[in-house]
């Protein structure tokens, strides 16, 4: 029973020390190498020279430091500079808003772990007032704008409501003197303007020519009148002298002949005022040698 006591004890003796023979340097090596890593992936050094830093007069700034030597330095993301060979480096930037504001600064090198660090930058009383003044400028920039525009467009309505070459003449000339204004801004509406001033212009034309027209047509029609009654007092006055032993008759015949009236540039004779105008006397003969015709209110049927 000893015996068999004994040799149950060595072998759990034996079958102990072949397990921990088989499990303990797996577990030692794995530690070991979980060791060599974290000693691998260090982290970048880098320190700046102030966290704080203020504007020049015109918004500039620098921020510098130390970091590894040839590391990839970023601010706010966007690549800026790489260290020299001892870890020193410089960002020249300029500010990107009106107001104070924070750069984060992040160096990088390959097989380290990248480190940021937070820099606020300050802007300056001179710079916020180089701002201010810029401002001021660009406001009194605009306000010459709009009243240089302004008066172009009421130059061009004038121009547009008169349709007056010499009202566009003007405003295309204030346009092209203009600070701020360009007459291709303006092509299309002064092109337009001058379309409806050409168009204006033609129709006057039209209407001084027909006017013209009627005028001539009234003076041919006041010389035929005048001849006629040259000729109609002509043949009266060639009449009685050669019949003078008849001219008690004649002038019997003259007395009696039928009286009309007449006006200077009528084409007809009435037997009585018939609407505006001056009538004169004449006998029919004298009417009818003038080419006039019987009045169809006095004489119709």
């Amino acid at each position: 029973m000893k015996k068999w006591m004994v040799v149950v004890s060595l072998v759990t003796v034996i079958f102990s020390g072949l397990a921990s023979c088989g499990t303990n340097p797996e577990s030692s090596q794995s530690g070991q190498h979980e060791k060599q890593t974290k000693q691998v992936v260090k982290p970048v050094q880098l320190s700046v020279k102030s966290d704080k830093v203020e504007t020049d007069d015109h918004g500039n700034f620098v921020i510098s430091g130390k970091t590894e030597p040839r590391a990839t330095l970023y601010i706010n993301g966007e690549r800026g500079t790489t260290a020299d060979q001892n870890g020193n480096f410089e960002f020249n930037n300029e500010v990107k808003a009106d107001h104070d504001y924070e750069a984060v600064i992040t160096a990088k090198k390959k097989k380290m772990k990248q480190k940021k660090v937070t820099v606020s930058i300050v802007l300056s009383k001179g710079y916020l007032a180089y701002k201010a003044e810029e401002k001021s400028r660009e406001e009194q920039t605009r306000i010459e704008e709009e009243n240089e525009r302004n008066e172009a467009n009421r130059l061009l309505a004038a121009a547009e409501n008169n349709l007056k070459s010499s009202d566009l003449d003007e405003a295309k000339d204030y346009i092209t003197k203009s600070k701020y204004l360009t007459i291709s801004d303006y092509h299309y509406r002064i092109n337009g303007i001058w379309n409806k001033i050409s168009a204006k212009q033609e129709e006057l034309a039209r209407q001084e020519a027909k006017k013209k027209e009627e005028i001539r047509k009234q003076n041919e029609a006041r010389e035929r009148e005048k001849q006629a009654a040259a000729n109609a007092a002509k043949e009266r006055q060639s009449s009685t002298s050669g019949n003078s032993g008849s001219g008690n008759v004649q002038a019997s015949v003259d007395k009696n002949e039928q009286q009309v009236l007449v006006t200077k540039t009528g084409s007809k004779y009435h037997n009585r005022k018939c609407g505006n105008g001056t009538y004169y006397p004449a006998t029919l003969s004298e009417a009818k040698a003038r080419g006039l015709t019987p009045c169809s209110k006095c004489y119709g049927r």
